[in-house]
């Protein structure tokens, strides 16, 4: 599957009176803005397979409003939920790494819960990336994926030992209309 267009959690990028909003104000838009990162993957995604922009403050307030997130972040079935209401197929699932690799060859898309920036250092989860392929690449296996933080601008693939590190077997599967 093609790359997906890079979106942004970071919701100051969108609105460009962000610098002259009240101090109170910013620091809310700056909180979300930490927690999008699932909500950019799903608007991602709806570009590619859909051909739509739906925003990542769209996708907030619908995601909020049937009880999508709390403290511990994103709930996946929530998030699947909305994603459902805009055309494609999406289930909230636990993923074994082989159930990863097999998803990524059958052209769907995963929006999966991994670690920032992928560290191999115990730590697993807390942040959401779309993965979109599966390449062979200077005789390793590589993950492509779209992370909507600015290091995601740049960086794009991780072996699969890496992205297994720091992987929660957790995830969200999409797949195209329904």
């Amino acid at each position: 599957m093609k790359r997906p267009p890079y979106v942004c959690q970071y919701w100051h990028t969108e609105l460009k009176e962000f610098h002259s909003l009240p101090a109170s104000l910013t620091e809310l838009l700056d909180f979300w803005s930490v927690r999008s990162c699932g909500l950019a993957c799903a608007s991602s995604a709806l570009l590619l397979l859909e051909g739509i922009h739906v925003s990542v403050q769209t996708l907030f307030n619908a995601c909020v409003s049937i009880g999508g997130y709390t403290a511990q972040g994103w709930r996946h079935a929530q998030l699947a939920q909305v994603i459902s209401t805009h055309g494609i197929t999406a289930q909230a699932m636990p993923l074994s790494l082989e159930q990863v690799i097999e998803k990524l060859t059958t052209s769907q898309l995963i929006i999966a819960s991994v670690t920032h920036k992928f560290p191999c250092d115990g730590r697993r989860g807390g942040h959401l990336v779309l993965l979109y392929a599966l390449r062979n690449m200077f005789g390793q296996r590589f993950i492509c994926f779209m992370d909507p933080t600015t290091w995601g601008k740049t960086h794009h693939a991780v072996t699969v030992e890496q992205f297994s590190c720091s992987f929660s077997m957790k995830g969200i599967v999409l797949s195209g209309r329904v």
